[in-house]
């Protein structure tokens, strides 16, 4: 695969309103002036404020996220955000397969695949996020579980599609459980998908 860079991403969820996505964006502008080359930073507000956001990070090197997407250009999907919706917003990222879309609203492997292969027919890099809970990582399946989310969004791509996909590991069983992941269970498991990907599309 590709040579490393370091993304630094913001999930900002349900919060912050526009006037507040405003001033933290600002905020965040004058603090953050340069980046050294192999860092990016990207912000994920809420899709009320994506393009205020956007435009306040305009020609600074701070990427806009969308948090969620419908696989879908148009239609009759209430309450949904398109691919095309979120570029004219200004997104050049957008999360996918978060866990708690996962828990909550019950996406699918299928679903986040189908959300994947529409942004990047659109442009707009995928956040994949895959990870394990407390319950699965205790009943040692956290590799048979992240290599079933993987091949799920990787399986039948070529590596030029592949590259264009970021992977964001999420140990769910260290969110609000009073568990924490140390760097060598994170470096763990990066090396694991590092391996699979290695093997799918061919090493660096």
């Amino acid at each position: 695969m590709t040579s490393r860079k370091a993304l630094i991403a913001g999930n900002w969820k349900m919060f912050k309103t526009i006037p507040e996505a405003v001033d933290f964006a600002t905020a965040l502008r004058k603090a953050l002036t340069s980046l050294p080359p192999h860092v990016e930073v990207v912000v994920a507000p809420p899709s009320v404020a994506l393009l205020p956001t956007a435009q306040v990070l305009e020609s600074a090197p701070i990427a806009v996220s969308g948090q969620n997407v419908y696989p879908a250009n148009e239609g009759a999907f209430t309450g949904e955000i398109s691919p095309t919706m979120l570029k004219a917003a200004g997104c050049s990222y957008c999360i996918v397969g978060h866990s708690e879309r996962r828990q909550y609203f019950h996406e699918t492997d299928a679903f986040v695949r189908e959300k994947v292969d529409a942004l990047l027919a659109e442009g707009i890099t995928p956040i994949f996020c895959i990870g394990e809970s407390l319950a699965q990582r205790q009943a040692n399946e956290t590799f048979s579980l992240l290599s079933t989310q993987l091949n799920a969004t990787f399986a039948n791509r070529d590596r030029e599609q592949a590259e264009q996909i970021v992977i964001a590991y999420e140990p769910i069983w260290a969110i609000g459980t009073g568990h924490t992941a140390t760097p060598a269970q994170a470096q763990e498991v990066h090396a694991f998908l590092r391996q699979q990907l290695d093997h799918s599309f061919g090493a660096d």
